[in-house]
């Protein structure tokens, strides 16, 4: 509930879009991106310490339990290419907008958007 509340008081200071998103139904909950990576994944020079398919499936879990549209977002492999790693093992620019590339794809399908945003 407090998600929801914090996304609807964002969405009201959004500026206007181009782009309409999917309206969303009492019926329907909105849908929640669950973004795992690249820190503690595959290619990670700390080691992997971080299991996402294990939070992915507790995940699926609680959205059956509570109604929930869970959309895995899987930037495990990121770290793979030195390029994307930056400062302190966070993702670079390059990292960034390689996992905007990522994402892109799955948000427009959720959502309903045909148009792209730029």
């Amino acid at each position: 509930e407090l998600l929801l509340n914090l996304t609807a008081e964002a969405d009201s200071r959004r500026p206007a879009s181009k782009v309409s998103p999917a309206p969303v139904t009492a019926a329907e909950p909105p849908p929640v991106f669950a973004a795992c990576g690249p820190m503690g994944t595959r290619g990670d020079h700390r080691g992997e310490y971080f299991p996402c398919s294990d939070i992915w499936d507790a995940l699926a879990a609680l959205g059956a339990q509570r109604a929930l549209r869970i959309h895995p977002l899987d930037f495990r492999r990121l770290y793979e290419v030195d390029a994307n790693v930056g400062g302190c093992n966070h993702p670079s620019v390059q990292g960034q907008q390689r996992m905007a590339e990522i994402a892109r794809p799955v948000v427009e399908r959720v959502l309903g958007w045909s148009e792209s945003i730029t």
